[in-house]
């Protein structure tokens, strides 16, 4: 959807900061993996709440996107509410540091503009129940 250069530069910036108490990647799925659509979703809805885009389709969208994630790494793993916030808070950047990242505000329009698509991409992802893993992450 994004070109593999621009998307591994994304995804390295992204996944450095954390991971859900227990998690390991026992296997690389060809179905999607969960932990980094988690992550990268968990990144962008922060910088839509916190960065003027709260109350967008696209915000809202990612909102949903997100309660999708939480759901099934709660329902496959499984993860208390706890460790599902604990997750999420290690995946965003300080607030300021967050909305002057251009190469996350590039990123978020990228997204932002292809919304449907990356919705159902995440959606197709997330209709088969299995362990959440880390990779291919994009």
């Amino acid at each position: 959807m994004f070109g593999k250069a621009g998307v591994a530069g994304i995804a390295a910036l992204l996944l450095g900061q954390g991971s859900i108490v227990g998690a390991r990647t026992p296997a690389i799925d060809e179905r999607g993996a969960v932990y980094c659509s988690y992550s990268i979703v968990t990144t962008l809805e922060a910088y839509a709440r916190n960065c003027g885009q709260s109350g967008t389709k696209s915000h809202a969208s990612l909102v949903d996107l997100l309660d999708l994630h939480r759901n099934f790494v709660a329902r496959n793993r499984p993860a208390s509410e706890e460790e599902l916030d604990a997750f999420e808070a290690q995946q965003t950047q300080p607030l300021g540091a967050t909305c002057k990242d251009q190469s996350l505000v590039e990123f978020y329009n990228a997204v932002a503009s292809q919304m449907p698509s990356f919705e159902k991409e995440i959606e197709d992802s997330l209709s088969v129940d299995r362990e959440p893993v880390w990779n291919p992450c994009l």
